[in-house]
């Protein structure tokens, strides 16, 4: 299928998805996009012989806030006339991503899938502070220092985690998304240098 032309002459990667509404409800229904943040997202919904239809403009100098949908996880809403078909065309840029997993389904589904993601990382988290605490109770029979360096070497592992999965840009600095890759970086740099340390 030809794709149409946007003008978007900076685009790395465009997908299509051909969309089916076989329901009798004509939306609302929710695109997620399973990514923290991309450079530039912008998706079009193209309906049977119709015009591209702007649906969402995201790029990573935006604020939290200014998100269509409050959630980590890229999101938007879109709506599709009952037993009608349709197009959605992805174009995006990343510098930490070759591949763009999405889905489509009712608010509340995907608003679900997203608490059971959390509940993983939250579990994930838990998992690693537990870490930590036995990293200090075991100090009496390890000592000190390979105590101190696993527990800091788990600590920043855990805000790894926390950062990569975008909640620092959700809670710490919802104004200044640019900070995330930088942090991802440092971190990693810490964990490897702890790392050695241990």
């Amino acid at each position: 299928t030809r794709y149409p032309d946007f003008g978007l002459t900076k685009a790395r990667v465009w997908l299509k998805s051909a969309l089916v509404n076989n329901t009798g409800r004509s939306g609302p229904w929710r695109v997620n996009v399973n990514r923290q943040y991309l450079e530039s997202l912008r998706i079009y919904l193209v309906a049977a012989g119709g015009a591209p239809v702007e649906v969402m403009a995201h790029t990573d100098k935006e604020p939290f806030f200014a998100r269509p949908v409050l959630s980590t996880l890229l999101a938007q809403d879109i709506s599709i006339p009952a037993g009608s078909i349709a197009d959605l065309y992805f174009a995006y840029t990343s510098t930490s991503t070759t591949f763009l997993p999405l889905g489509i389904g009712t608010p509340e589904a995907v608003v679900t899938l997203h608490a059971a993601g959390e509940r993983a990382d939250n579990f994930l988290n838990g998992a690693l502070f537990a870490m930590i605490a036995l990293a200090v109770i075991m100090t009496p029979f390890v000592g000190w220092k390979i105590s101190v360096n696993f527990a800091l070497y788990i600590f920043v592992a855990a805000l790894y985690v926390f950062n990569a999965d975008g909640y620092t840009f959700r809670y710490l600095w919802p104004a200044a998304p640019w900070l995330n890759d930088r942090m991802n970086l440092a971190l990693m740099l810490g964990m490897s240098a702890l790392a050695l340390s241990f």
